[in-house]
């Protein structure tokens, strides 16, 4: 917009096309792996990869960070019909997303548009092992 005057009533005009897991990911189904790199299309698309590349150096990784078990993730945050959980388990088996917290970071330097650096972070149960997953769901 140029000139002068009150810009409050200006009309934009255009398309807009919202971000959607369709529109990037050419209509694959979100448990679809066409590059097979183990890695299920809708995960590919939350942390920012590729339908036709090698996602597997992309996944976040738990650590310990005394006595919290940690994840930061870079995740896409301009989609709101993704759901996006982090959950906590023992044996692989039962899981659960009681007690984990979600904090964004506040450096977000290299991070692009659309996405956050967050990191997920709980008190692992008392078990020998614990286990952490990013658990992400398409809304209808």
């Amino acid at each position: 917009v140029s000139g002068t005057g009150d810009y409050a009533n200006t009309l934009w005009t255009g398309s807009f096309t919202p971000v959607s897991f369709a529109a990037n990911f050419n209509g694959a189904s979100a448990t679809s792996d066409t590059d097979g790199d183990g890695v299920p299309a809708l995960l590919e698309y939350v942390l920012g990869g590729s339908a036709s590349g090698n996602d597997a150096t992309n996944l976040p990784g738990a650590v310990m960070n005394g006595s919290n078990m940690e994840m930061t993730v870079v995740e896409r945050v301009d989609d709101t019909t993704i759901t996006k959980v982090a959950e906590v388990s023992s044996d692989l088996g039962s899981w659960s997303s009681t007690g984990v917290t979600r904090t964004v970071s506040a450096n977000q330097t290299g991070v692009p548009a659309g996405f956050q650096r967050v990191t997920y972070s709980v008190t692992p149960p008392s078990s020998t092992r614990s286990f952490m997953r990013l658990r992400v769901t398409l809304q209808p």
